[in-house]
């Protein structure tokens, strides 16, 4: 199991556990997918199965083209001539003008084939680098490793079970002329010859390589790729703190601002997330131009770092942190509040705005987060 395995992830399921437990994030997803929110292996294990069996792809070009013709021997319409010369030097055997790769890269879905696991010729001398051999313990495994689908293979670089090469120009340019020796390395991938042969030189033109990668990006499924259930549910953090010196509160600890989301104005996608607050506390943010600094403004324990004319509290986001110590607030750009009259202005292209949270303390006292700076595209 992958998260188990020394060359993977190398932690104990137990360890798994703790570390998603110690996640908020994923308290409400367990409780919404299994009824409450109890971490499990078995239940991780589940999610996790689940997720990958949903990664499928099926809208590619070259699934659109299949369903145009009786068979995957014929010319694809919507292919270029080039693209359909690629087709066919992948599916095509050696006395047929091909190369074969369709042996190894089985089916329409050119994934593993049903033999499994081979030896491509693909030589490392790290005795931790032996494929399945380290499962088996067979000397005949040895250098055997999966074959992947090449669905999608244009955008997933670097190639090779080891990322050895960058591009799929150099990895056809390996399979022309550069397939290595090997006690186990598959017939097919041996010339005719005494004692099994040498290892097959392809000795592919530059015309049929560029084929055969023309070929490849007809196998990207844009439409899967682009899919927002497949995003990345952690977007990175944006912007720059500043005022880090923040006071520590009831807590123990100084509370933390962070931005997610997009910086281009007019996508109006910017969420900020206080942490480190006190438990069930009134929690808010306040924005505006200008870096100020404010020491212990109405008594605070904290000082205000942010200001300017157009500085407000953004009383839509006023909520309590609950037993996280925590608040998160999807920002309206195009209606910030503001001090003065109108009360509300357009974060536009080209400004900068800064943020931070106030919240009160478990004495009743208030406090300040450090504070975010955020440039707008």
């Amino acid at each position: 199991m992958p998260l188990q395995d020394s060359v993977e992830m190398g932690m104990t399921l137990p360890q798994v556990v703790e570390r998603i437990e110690q996640r908020d994030f994923y308290e409400p997803l367990f409780t919404e997918a299994f009824g409450d929110a109890t971490v499990t292996t078995q239940r991780t294990s589940r999610a996790l199965a689940q997720f990958v069996r949903s990664l499928t792809t099926y809208q590619s070009r070259f699934d659109q083209g299949r369903a145009m013709v009786a068979n995957p021997g014929q010319n694809f319409p919507n292919f270029t001539a080039q693209e359909n010369q690629g087709k066919n030097l992948f599916f095509a055997p050696p006395q047929a003008g091909g190369f074969n790769c369709a042996v190894c890269h089985a089916g329409e879905a050119q994934i593993n084939r049903p033999a499994g696991a081979t030896n491509n010729g693909v030589i490392s001398n790290a005795e931790v680098d032996q494929g399945v051999f380290h499962t088996t313990g067979n000397p005949a495994d040895r250098g055997k490793f999966k074959v992947p689908s090449l669905r999608n293979i244009s955008v997933t670089a670097p190639y090779m079970h080891d990322g050895r090469f960058a591009t799929l120009q150099e990895t056809l340019q390996f399979y022309s002329t550069g397939i290595q020796n090997h006690a186990n390395l598959d017939p097919v991938l041996r010339a005719p010859g005494p004692g099994g042969g040498q290892p097959v030189r392809f000795n592919m033109t530059q015309g049929e390589i560029n084929a055969l990668i023309a070929f490849f990006d007809t196998l990207t499924d844009t439409t899967m790729l682009n899919d927002p259930k497949f995003s990345d549910p952690f977007p990175a953090e944006m912007g720059y703190t500043y005022c880090n010196d923040a006071a520590d509160n009831t807590t123990g600890f100084s509370a933390s601002i962070s931005a997610t989301g997009s910086i281009i104005a007019s996508a109006n996608d910017l969420t900020l997330h206080a942490v480190n607050l006190p438990e069930n506390q009134f929690s808010m943010f306040v924005g505006g131009p200008a870096q100020v600094l404010v020491l212990n403004p109405g008594g605070s324990q904290g000082n205000l770092c942010v200001g300017g004319g157009n500085f407000g509290r953004i009383a839509n986001s006023l909520q309590l942190s609950g037993t996280i110590g925590a608040i998160s607030y999807d920002l309206d750009l195009q209606n910030m509040p503001t001090s003065a009259a109108p009360y509300t202005t357009s974060i536009t292209s080209g400004m900068t705005w800064n943020f931070q949270s106030w919240f009160r303390e478990n004495g009743g006292n208030s406090n300040f987060s450090n504070a975010v700076s955020i440039f707008f595209l």
